[in-house]
């Protein structure tokens, strides 16, 4: 839990800036039902949001409902006309967990004037930045290793994220994104994890647990 539960944390509190302020606006989180967008649902739900994420599978999309989205769309499908399907034609947040490249286009029609997006991975081709503009949109970037690795002065923050999300696993606010365990920890097992997250069919996080 610690990386998706520091990346997902630091993406809506400390680079997307929700507040308590914010309850009742909308969050688009794409990919839903993977580590962190199983995280990030649970917690935007917790901060009052209206939570819609997205998905593909029977599976992945009744995770994503578990996990506290109230609407889940397919992204194979158009986003757009699936969100005016459901009387949604703006949302105020997006966080991105998968290339943004092909959904760039939709993103910018999606989000509202003045709202954020928040990106967690790495676009694949180059995107055009002017759309931003015409409707003053933030565009942040979420990774958790930056305060660490560039010593920031508020480097601290992790020991606080870190706190507060071991006492909302301990209390039930939050819960475990743990969906397989293998064992025992060997080369034959190692592969066989990649292999199901390439096949980018997972959901949740897997765990390899135990030598032999």
């Amino acid at each position: 839990m610690p990386l998706t539960s520091v990346t997902a944390y630091e993406s809506l509190i400390d680079r997307l800036s929700i507040t308590e302020k914010d309850k009742g606006k909308s969050i688009l989180i794409i990919n839903s039902g993977g580590g962190v967008g199983s995280v990030a649902c649970q917690l935007a739900k917790l901060l009052g949001l209206k939570v819609i994420g997205t998905a593909s599978r029977p599976e992945s999309m009744k995770f994503s409902k578990e996990s506290g989205a109230h609407i889940v769309l397919n992204h194979t499908e158009n986003l757009v006309e699936q969100l005016q399907n459901n009387k949604i034609s703006e949302v105020d947040f997006i966080l991105v967990n998968y290339d943004p490249y092909n959904y760039w286009d939709t993103l910018m029609m999606l989000i509202k004037p003045q709202g954020k997006i928040c990106l967690v991975v790495d676009s694949s081709g180059l995107v055009d930045l002017k759309q931003l503009k015409a409707k003053s949109i933030t565009l942040v970037s979420e990774m958790m290793f930056t305060r660490i690795v560039y010593n920031t002065d508020d480097k601290y923050r992790h020991t606080e994220i870190l706190e507060e999300v071991s006492k909302m696993l301990d209390n039930g606010k939050l819960k475990s994104t743990l969906t397989k365990v293998i064992t025992p920890i060997n080369a034959v097992n190692i592969r066989e994890a990649h292999r199901l997250i390439e096949e980018k069919k997972s959901i949740g996080k897997i765990v390899i647990s135990g030598f032999k």
